[in-house]
């Protein structure tokens, strides 16, 4: 389980007021791998991964153009490979500070960390695993775009 190691993310959000801002993540990714053994093909394997849900955060220095922020995101996390299928609920928190370029656009750096459960198949077992699972531990420059 994680959030996509090989993608791409969007925030958006919207400030209900000069403290909170509401809005929603986006994030995509994938990978896919070839096996060689003796010098011959011995296969490849792919993965597709999406995470979507609402965000909230609660920023300290609303008239600052940097700004010291908490906020919490909540989601669902699919992952479709060749072999399995698993979805996810996820409950993040998170810690970082906003960097208003412009008065509607920040780069916004955090951490994040949080839990995540659900369940899955494997098709090559022919069992569905439930699994639990920490959900990832840090990001990166997250942008955010804000209006209001």
């Amino acid at each position: 389980m994680g959030i996509a190691d090989n993608g791409v993310s969007i925030e958006m959000g919207y400030g209900l007021s000069d403290r909170l801002v509401l809005g929603g993540r986006l994030e995509l990714g994938g990978e896919s791998t070839s096996f060689e053994q003796n010098d011959q093909d011995a296969g490849d394997t792919s993965s597709f991964q999406v995470f979507v849900g609402p965000k909230l955060d609660f920023m300290f220095s609303p008239t600052s153009k940097i700004n010291p922020f908490v906020g919490a995101v909540v989601g669902l996390n699919h992952l479709s490979g060749d072999t399995e299928s698993q979805t996810m609920f996820v409950l993040l928190g998170r810690v970082g500070f906003r960097f208003f370029l412009t008065e509607g656009f920040s780069l916004d750096p955090a951490l994040e960390g949080g839990f995540a459960i659900g369940g899955g198949s494997v098709d090559s077992e022919g069992v569905v695993k439930w699994t639990s699972a920490p959900a990832p531990s840090a990001s990166v420059c997250r942008s955010d775009c804000r209006v209001g």
